[in-house]
């Protein structure tokens, strides 16, 4: 956990304005497994996730289309309130905290991540923990996957006691996802699923994304805890490889972790300069960038990938950045 004196200061957020417009990329943060990453919002909403891989098709694409590219939210029914993102130390473990007239909660949000002997695990999954912190608070929990960049409304499947399956109905698209949880949400539409809540003080709850249909997690237990502790494990570890102590470690160590979650895994390669804009310029530190991504662009065009300038590192701010990080592990 952050340090409370280093901990940003509290935002007042109106809903209507998140629900009904863009937010700059200043306030996104990334989560990762090194497969892949997905960029989460200062309120708290996924709006930027490819899976299995960084080079896949988007699932939640709302970074760049608020009506057709799906997200993935947690939002206070309240029109006004306070929030604050930010990561827990030296992992890319990331907490956004909302509270309200009536009560607080903290949302915690990571990819698992972690090795068993030499061999990294990456599990392709989103897990989400909600914990009321004080008083009582209500949210609206929204799960809208548009698969293939927005081009696709997946089909929803109820397994009991495990969570809802979504599949694409275009035979074209094998995307396939689930969602791990026992509480019960309502289908407003065609792949939108939405659900109010109400927490207390100490209550919470647990939300898994996964890549791939529910039949193929026919467990209801996701083993948050076990993951959670091993993937703090490795990001502190790998973190603490870091030898630069001069007054810059901070800075130095997290733009170092934005940058590691851009490392595909199975190959090593940096990821395309997509994740550049999306990520290492402002998600070093939540809040602090400064360069839209977009203006709001809506068509499927606009949220493919780039064909040209292959790596981060290839020139510019991000080969120093790159190099600077390197030399601080070596």
């Amino acid at each position: 956990m952050a340090d409370s004196a280093s901990l940003p200061s509290w935002r007042t957020l109106q809903r209507s304005k998140l629900l009904g417009g863009y937010k700059p990329i200043a306030d996104y943060a990334l989560i990762g497994d090194q497969r892949t990453c997905a960029l989460v919002g200062v309120d708290a909403s996924i709006d930027w996730f490819c899976t299995p891989r960084f080079d896949s098709p988007s699932v939640f694409g709302a970074l760049l289309d608020k009506t057709n590219g799906g997200a993935f939210r947690a939002l206070p029914v309240d029109e006004e309130f306070g929030a604050r993102q930010y990561y827990e130390g030296t992992t890319n473990i990331l907490l956004t905290e909302f509270k309200t007239r009536t009560g607080s909660v903290r949302i915690l949000d990571f990819m698992p991540c972690y090795k068993v002997t030499r061999t990294l695990i990456s599990t392709g999954e989103i897990h989400r923990r909600i914990e009321c912190l004080g008083g009582n608070l209500s949210l609206d929990l929204q799960v809208v996957p548009r698969m293939n960049y927005g081009a696709v409304v997946p089909r929803i499947e109820r397994v009991k006691r495990v969570g809802y399956s979504f599949s694409s109905t275009d035979e074209r698209v094998h995307q396939r996802l689930a969602l791990i949880t026992p509480l019960e949400f309502e289908e407003k539409e065609m792949g939108f699923l939405a659900r109010r809540t109400e927490l207390k003080e100490k209550e919470g709850l647990d939300l898994v994304l996964r890549y791939g249909g529910v039949r193929l997690h026919d467990s209801e237990n996701p083993r948050t805890d076990e993951k959670l502790k091993e993937t703090r494990a490795y990001w502190r570890t790998w973190a603490s490889g870091c030898k630069y102590s001069g007054r810059w470690r901070e800075q130095i160590l997290r733009s170092a972790l934005a940058l590691k979650l851009l490392v595909y895994a199975p190959q090593r390669p940096l990821c395309p300069n997509r994740w550049e804009e999306c990520a290492t310029g402002t998600i070093a530190s939540p809040g602090s960038g400064t360069r839209p991504l977009s203006s709001g662009r809506s068509t499927r065009s606009a949220m493919r990938k780039p064909r040209t300038r292959t790596s981060i590192g290839s020139r510019g701010s991000s080969t120093s950045l790159w190099r600077t990080c390197r030399l601080c592990w070596e």
